[in-house]
């Protein structure tokens, strides 16, 4: 009997994704969930399951499926997946390292954009005329300006994301970058152009800060 792999992600699941799982002679049932009790229902006889982040997959939803052998998170972070559950009942869990690391960081690139340049402000600026019947409220709009070139950009968490945000930082000119991570020397910074600083440094010392960290018992 072919091994059955219950795709449940609410998040579209391409069909080259679909190619490869069924090219490995696996038992796809592709049949996207809102709530955990669908899981259930969808995935109650599986060996493997494929989620995205919601719905989350806590231990009811694991121990209600007797076969399951493995959960791969459509996605980086598995900080919606029951770890400590998972381990006891033998489910081995996976996620999809660079999945998601461009993205992020051009979006967070882009956010810093908008926050320097006052983008939003000014649109809405635009949008109520400003520009040509209130130059004294569109002055006081650009007044709040700022660039990013010649100040501090600091980035908590120096992961794959991090350091692709670095990499996109760097082009605008900063006066430096600094990054605080307890688990990437300084000989990695190095690479990127980045100094490893402690939290309090950064937080002291950052015009902007960047956030690239997963969500756990040491970030929360």
């Amino acid at each position: 009997m072919a091994f059955k792999v219950a795709v449940t992600s609410n998040r579209l699941v391409d069909d080259v994704v679909l190619g490869v799982l069924n090219g490995a002679g696996l038992d796809v049932v592709r049949r996207p969930c809102e709530t955990e009790d669908s899981v259930i229902e969808a995935a109650r006889d599986a060996d493997g399951l494929l989620v995205h982040l919601l719905p989350l997959t806590p231990r009811r939803v694991l121990e209600a499926l007797p076969k399951l052998k493995v959960v791969s998170r459509h996605g980086v972070g598995v900080d919606s997946i029951d770890l400590d559950a998972a381990t006891e009942l033998g489910i081995c869990v996976c996620n999809t390292p660079g999945m998601n690391t461009t993205e992020v960081a051009d979006h967070a690139m882009a956010l810093l954009l908008s926050v320097t340049r006052g983008i939003p402000a000014l649109n809405d600026a635009l949008k109520k005329g400003w520009w040509s019947e209130n130059y004294e409220g569109l002055s006081e709009q650009r007044a709040r300006l700022t660039r990013i070139a010649g100040n501090t950009v600091g980035i908590i968490g120096l992961g794959n994301i991090g350091r692709a945000f670095a990499m996109r930082a760097r082009g605008f000119g900063p006066a430096r970058i600094i990054a605080s991570d307890p688990y990437v020397p300084q000989t990695v910074g190095d690479l990127y152009g980045v100094q490893i600083v402690d939290l309090d440094t950064l937080l002291a010392e950052s015009d902007f800060i960047s956030v690239h960290t997963p969500s756990n018992e040491e970030t929360y």
